[in-house]
């Protein structure tokens, strides 16, 4: 691999020294973001930026995660992130929580930590900075979390709970294979043994003075960073935190944080994983190679680094989705990239993966590496990078264009990423101007001579994973290498492509005009177009290059027999099998490269739509897509045959899974197992009739005129006018205007209760409870439901997770329907170890019982109360938001916009009561519990 990296570092050095006759640029940083260092060896970033406005993100990042445990502190940088929610110095008991909840901040949504092999992230984000008091507070959680955590024997004893039920619902078939595979892919390194979960028996039985020594030993200044970015000046944020968080003293002779190196293998490494609940077969193929080196990222060797990774990677993954689309492939999907190996951060690996297909994971993994070899032996074409190149550079021109409205979000990773690895973070103005140097820069003949030295013996890993299944033959270690020296002895042909260059659309109409156009109070427009579509335009700044487009039509499935139920579950898919107008999917994926657009059909039971969006420079061809999605629906029953194979193996094993029997029960047991709300199965694939679902597709997008259509976004009338004449109001708008009928998928009344058993390789219990009934569809109705959902989710945090220890979360959702008929369900759903799972339903219960009876605590209601009105606050300038407001006025006919907040400022308790009370009276409850046995 040093061979490698040397030849890539070469030829670059050649590349910059003939382009520029000079040596490699050190990359500037970003000059908008305040970088320093506090006297004890903290870090910290701060940036000013103001959307949304008066809000902010607070960060600590700490260099310390899983890979630095010892045995027998296995899952204590895991827990310890747990126990910072738990009491700290200023914030005792929950105190911390309530506070960020009383000012808007929700627990898990702007409240959260992370854990992973090499560190742990607290933030706090979406503040509303209203008060210099609320940046002083963060700043103090921010503090506690460095150095004031309590970890106290009560909380602790508490907390095992908690992590225990984590580890029951996340323990997984893929965690379980991953314990498999680290041991045998890294051997006696540390990464063998790190994943942040831990250890059962250690999270059991650790005494708590061992997570006050880890948390001593590790959670110190020079390891932590703190990211502030938001609507703040960043000069009196840093006297704050110089105040607050340079008074930790750092350790005096402090342990070196380890480094853990991964140890090449000459040999190629092969390991095997199955599972009695895996789903599918995958296979890995990769070759490790040395990490960048950290002082060299600074370089703009860095840049072009990953510049030819994502060439690479991308024409790779346009040569697999080719594949996957023929009759009969071998994997039914597959990507490559280059990344860290698995889990190390200081090993590198280039990556080969795929899902295989009914052929078998030893044809997989030969028909990776034969593309591979392609790829070594010949390289890639012109066109091929041509391509890659656009679709690179539309994605740096997309942040591009829309650097004067980033929000906090964007930015505060490439901040941590720049204090744990130590990656480059210029301006968005360097990093544009850079690639487009770069792409001209870096001739295809370069990525070929680099890709043609990458090796294909040494520091290579194979990982097979998937179901423990008599009827599914594993090859041997030694069937896999007879393959990969198959490959290598075979002739091998260089890659061809046939491109087309025709226009998307051969021949339009003549174009059809503008009948009325109607100016609301609002600033919205309504095109009447000469047949009879009407287009509504809500023009917005809120990107700078952003169009959002949604057709909306009423019908659906509801309005086709159920006799072709089966069709109908997959006619999504179908939609996208066959390409456009003169264009198969794969010639048109082609012909869209480096644009910045996305149009797709959705259909569901009540309605069929088109939704996407483009940029402005791509908007003419956004509605060219439009025409065609009407007019230029094909068949393609190569295409239909490839996905029905590919089908055949994704759902093949799909049952292995106790969360699908779940579902199927859930499904059941609702919905009567109706046609439509079954889950689509293996044995289905025979029925489904091609020809039957093109024809209902088309008869579905017949009548344009039945369509209303929304644009939102930086689009005005004048440029808009032009397009709908031309591609709009030429549609085909024949036929009468259409509505849904009731299809039966509601509910089923009464009450039922179900509890079955199922064994699972880590068994738990999965309780869900449905409440549902009949309500009017009103705003206030879907506020108050909201409110309750989020009322309940406090609750139940407190009561069920903290006090009880009984399970990692309790999840609730309302939801509020209009069609068929109007309608709330209450939604409410837990994972739990069996032995505790009857006192938690009761605990549910009683806690509901009691606000229908006495009301909510006034602190929830009005913590509830703070977080909507500073989401409404935050929705407004998101284009997304301003299309759900139209759209549900054309479904529903309802403004979810307008009076929203007075609605939201007059509930009360007494409100929510009498709401949770009518929900309480409702003789329509469903209970199914899925109990796991060994």
């Amino acid at each position: 691999m040093k061979k490698l990296i040397a030849s890539f570092f070469l030829l670059l050095f050649a590349v910059i020294c003939l382009a520029q006759q000079q040596q490699l640029p050190i990359i500037p940083t970003d000059p908008q973001v305040l970088i320093g260092q506090l006297p004890n060896g903290m870090t910290y970033y701060i940036r000013k930026n103001s959307l949304p406005k008066e809000r902010a993100d607070f960060y600590i990042a700490q260099k310390v995660g899983s890979v630095i445990e010892e045995p027998n502190e296995r899952g204590l940088a895991h827990f310890l992130e747990h126990m910072a929610f738990n009491g700290t110095t200023h914030f005792p008991n929950k105190d911390l929580l309530n506070y960020l909840q009383r000012i808007g901040v929700k627990f898990g949504e702007n409240v959260n930590a992370y854990t992973s092999v090499e560190q742990t992230v607290y933030m706090v984000t979406n503040v509303p900075v209203v008060r210099e008091t609320v940046i002083d507070s963060c700043i103090l959680v921010l503090r506690d979390w460095a150095n004031g955590i309590t970890l106290s024997d009560t909380e602790i004893e508490k907390e095992r709970g908690v992590i225990e039920e984590e580890w029951r619902s996340r323990n997984s078939a893929w965690l379980r294979m991953a314990e498999t595979i680290l041991p045998t892919i890294y051997g006696n390194d540390k990464y063998a043994d790190c994943l942040p979960i831990g250890h059962i028996d250690v999270i059991r039985n650790f005494k708590p003075d061992e997570l006050r020594a880890f948390y001593k030993k590790w959670y110190r200044p020079d390891l932590q960073a703190i990211i502030i970015v938001g609507d703040i000046d960043p000069q009196q944020v840093e006297a704050k935190l110089k105040a607050t968080l340079g008074t930790i003293a750092m350790p005096s002779n402090p342990i070196p944080r380890p480094v853990y190196a991964v140890t090449d293998n000459q040999e190629p490494i092969i390991a095997f994983a199955r599972d009695k609940e895996a789903t599918a077969i995958s296979v890995e193929v990769s070759i490790k190679q040395d990490v960048f080196p950290t002082e060299m990222k600074g370089t703009i060797a860095y840049m072009m680094q990953e510049y030819v990774h994502a060439a690479v990677s991308g024409m790779m993954g346009s040569r697999f989705n080719e594949i996957i689309q023929k009759p009969n492939p071998p994997f039914t999907q597959a990507y490559a990239y280059t990344d860290n190996f698995w889990v190390s951060n200081t090993k590198d690996a280039r990556t080969l993966y795929a899902i295989a297909s009914e052929q078998g994971a030893t044809t997989a993994i030969k028909s990776l590496i034969t593309e591979n070899e392609r790829m070594r032996q010949f390289g890639f074409t012109i066109a091929e990078y041509e391509r890659e190149k656009a679709n690179i550079l539309k994605n740096i021109e997309n942040q591009y264009n829309e650097r004067e409205k980033q929000q906090n979000y964007e930015y505060v990773p490439k901040y941590i990423n720049h204090f744990l690895e130590n990656t480059p973070i210029p301006s968005i103005e360097y990093t544009f101007e850079t690639y487009k140097q770069l792409a001209e820069m870096i001739p295809l003949e370069l990525i070929n001579n680099i890709v043609k030295q990458a090796s294909t013996t040494g520091n290579m890993v194979i990982v097979v994973q998937g179901p423990e299944d008599e009827k599914i033959s594993f090859p041997t270690a030694e069937e896999i290498l007879s393959g990969i020296e198959e490959v290598k002895r075979a002739t091998i042909e260089p890659y061809t492509e046939n491109v087309s260059n025709e226009p998307l659309i051969s021949k339009l109409p003549k174009p059809g005009k503008i009948k009325k156009e109607i100016t609301h109070s609002n600033g919205t427009t309504d095109f009447i177009l000469s047949n009879k579509v009407t287009v509504r335009l809500v023009p917005t700044n809120h990107k700078d290059d952003e169009i959002l487009f949604q057709a909306y039509s009423h019908g659906g499935y509801s309005l086709v027999d159920k006799k072709y139920a089966t069709t109908l579950k997959v006619l999504p898919e179908l939609s996208t099998l066959s390409g456009l107008g003169n264009f198969s999917a794969i010639d048109l994926q082609k012909r869209l490269s480096g644009k910045n657009l996305r149009l797709s059909k959705q259909l569901n039971t009540y309605s069929e739509s088109l939704s996407g969006y483009s940029g402005k420079k791509d908007v003419e061809m956004l509605f060219q897509l439009a025409y065609l999605h009407f007019t230029g629906i094909r068949s393609d029953q190569d295409a239909f045959q490839a996905y029905i194979n590919r089908q055949s193996a994704v759902l093949k094993n799909r049952e292995n899974s106790p969360y699908t029997t779940f579902i199927d029960t859930i499904n059941h047991v609702l919905y009567d197992s109706h046609p439509l709300m079954t889950r689509l199965k293996s044995t289905d694939l025979s029925t489904i009739d091609y020809q039957k679902g093109m024809k209902i597709l088309s008869e579905r997008y017949a009548n344009a005129a039945d369509f209303t259509f929304v644009l939102v976004g930086n689009i005005d009338s004048e440029t808009l006018r032009p397009l709908l004449t031309k591609y709009i109001a030429t549609l085909p708008a024949k036929g009468k205007k259409e509505t849904w009928k009731d299809a039966g998928v509601t509910i089923k009344e009464g009450n039922n209760t179900l509890h079955y058993n199922k064994i699972m390789e880590v068994p738990k219990s999965s309780t869900i409870q449905y409440t549902t009934g009949k309500i009017p569809y009103t705003l206030e109705n879907r506020i108050k439901l909201t409110i309750l959902s989020q009322i309940l989710d406090i609750v139940y945090t407190e009561k069920v997770r903290e006090d009880e220890g009984g399970t990692y979360g309790v999840s609730v959702d309302g939801n509020l329907d209009a069609i068929p008929y109007n309608r709330f369900t209450l939604e409410t759903y837990f994972d739990t170890d069996e032995s505790k799972r009857a006192k938690l339903v009761e605990i549910i219960n009683q806690e509901f019982l009691a606000i229908a009876s006495q009301g909510p605590r006034t602190q929830d209601l009005q913590k509830v109360k703070e977080f909507l009105t500073k989401q409404y606050q935050e929705n407004l300038i998101e284009n997304w938001y301003w299309q759900n407001v139209e759209i549900e006025k054309i479904i529903t006919n309802l403004d979810i916009h307008t009076d929203y907040l007075t609605i939201l400022e007059k509930i009360d308790e007494h409100a929510i009561q009498q709401f949770a009370n009518v929900i309480v009276q409702t003789s329509n409850k469903k209970e199914i519990v899925q109990i796991g046995t060994k």
